[in-house]
């Protein structure tokens, strides 16, 4: 998902810190069942929280308590670029380095971001 940063930094100016503060709670509810053990790790390490919901909604918390924005339209992305981005995810394979994804998941993790 890093790389998604990268990409969204440069098609919208956008500081790769903010892009990733989009992409990773939205990353981890696509990918909640299947890398719910990496979750929980983090969830021990970081937040003290008992589930991965909570895990997620503390990182989501914690970026907007820095002033990171935690979805697209907070950083400027209008909606309307919605599909550009998924045609690029779709034609780089976007997806984590431990977990691959597939074209719906694509679509529910650009989802997630909007």
């Amino acid at each position: 998902m890093h790389a998604l940063g990268h990409i969204l930094s440069f098609l919208f100016d956008t500081v790769h810190g903010a892009t990733l503060s989009i992409i990773y709670p939205a990353w981890m509810r696509v990918l909640r069942e299947r890398a719910g053990e990496r979750i929980i790790q983090l969830r021990k390490e970081l937040f003290g929280v008992n589930s991965v919901d909570e895990t997620i909604e503390s990182f989501t918390s914690y970026f907007k308590t820095l002033g990171s924005p935690v979805s697209c339209q907070e950083a400027g992305i209008d909606e309307s670029k919605k599909e550009e981005i998924l045609r690029l995810m779709n034609r780089n394979r976007a997806e984590g380095t431990n977990f691959g994804f597939s074209d719906t998941e694509r679509e529910k993790l650009l989802a997630y971001m909007f």
